[in-house]
This record gives structure tokens, sequence and C-alpha cells, in this order.
């Protein structure tokens, strides 16, 4: 007993320098070590040199990357991302994910080892279809990555923004995923936002003098009919 305890009391003081030597080496505990997005079938993947499809930027892993997409029809946008928390210091292989929410219509997810190893999450990717489960629970931990996927529909004159939100601040979103490492009680959360919005022109409406000259107009004609019916 006194020597598990002494390990436990070993393993705190050692993550707890870790910690006091990340913050005097200003080192980011979050890193995004590999992406992909799969748009319409489109595929672009970190592993082949392309460019990320989007705008925006992360400052040590976290922030918003935004994409938009224009073009009547149905619609299929897949982020694919692999994180690591502290993996210079305690490796990448000890965190879990969990999902938290009701899923917004159109929505999916998935968390998952990258597929080094058991994962099927880049496959899934690219193929369009990712199936809504959690690989890497907590007691299981492993290395973690995290998709989200939309299916919506365009109009024509439509125009879709998603963004695509990494923080460190447990959101209030509806719908998120959680990837964790215990050894440190760090977290990442990661949520997604679609919105749809239409360019088309308004109907034009005729001012009101417009309107008022129409009007005497059908009514003069009205007049000039019913004195000709009146004369025959």
């Amino acid at each position: 007993m006194q020597k598990k305890l002494f390990l436990s009391v070993k393993i705190f003081v050692f993550n707890l320098l870790i910690l006091q030597f990340h913050s005097a080496l200003a080192i980011p505990t979050t890193s995004l070590e590999d992406w992909a997005f799969n748009i319409d079938g489109v595929v672009s993947e970190n592993f082949f040199g392309d460019p990320l499809p989007t705008t925006g930027s992360l400052v040590d892993g976290l922030g918003t990357l935004s994409l938009s997409l224009t073009g009547g029809g149905a619609r299929n946008v897949i982020g694919f991302f692999d994180f690591e928390i502290f993996e210079d210091f305690n490796t990448f292989f000890n965190e879990s994910g969990a999902a938290t929410g009701t899923l917004a219509v159109g929505q999916s997810w998935e968390i998952d080892e990258p597929g080094f190893v058991f994962g099927d999450i880049y496959d899934n990717t690219l193929l369009g279809s990712l199936d809504n489960s959690n690989g890497v629970t907590a007691g299981f931990e492993d290395d973690v990555a995290f998709a989200l996927g939309w299916d919506f529909v365009l109009l024509d004159d439509d125009v879709a923004t998603i963004d695509y939100i990494f923080t460190d601040i447990l959101p209030t979103a509806d719908f998120f995923l959680t990837q964790t490492d215990p050894d440190l009680g760090e977290s990442i959360y990661f949520y997604s936002v679609l919105d749809v919005v239409s360019t088309g022109d308004p109907v034009d409406v005729p001012e009101p003098p417009v309107l008022l000259l129409m009007f005497l107009k059908n009514k003069l004609l009205f007049r000039s009919r019913a004195d000709s019916f009146l004369e025959v």
C-alpha cells in the first residue's frame, strides 16, 4: 500500500514538474499532427502535402478553421483531425475521447485511433461516411483522432459556411467532441457549425407612386369600358 502511494506521489510530482517546465519554456500543450478533408468526394490530405482548403488558423492547436461552399445540390463534407496533447513529455497514446450532446440534422462524427493500429476513422473520412462511434473511450486510452461531417442540400443561390472550432474551454455547443490526456487532466474540445445563407435577389416591390399609377390606370380603363357598354 505504501509502495503504491509513494509511486502515485512520484507520478504527481513528475507531472507537476512537467507543467512547470512547459510554462517556463512556453511550449504549446496541443499540436495538430495530421488532418484531412473530404469535400463532395474531393480529398485534401496533409500526408500528401495538400494545402488546407480552409481559411483561418490555429495557434498552439486552438482556433477556428472555416470553409465556404456554393452551388446547388447535395453536399457532403468531413473534416478529420489528429491532435496530440503534450506528446513530447508523456507520449501520444495515453489519451481518450468522448462525445457530448445531440447531433444537428445531417451531422455525423467519429472518434478513433487514426488508423496506424486498429482505427478506421481515416478510411471512413476518405469514403465520406463516419460511423458515429468512439473507439478510444476512457479506460482504453490510445492515440486519438476525431472527425465531424455534414450532409446537406444547397439551392443554386445558397452559400454554406462551415466552421471547425478547437478550444480548451468547455463549449456550450449542442454537440461536441473531447480529447483528454488523463495523466495531466488536459482536454481539447472540437465542434462544428453549419450556416447556410441565400444570396438570391429579393422580389422587386413597386414603390407607392407606381402602385398608385397602376390603380388609376386600371380604374380609368374600367370606367371607359363601362361607358362604352352603356352607350350601346
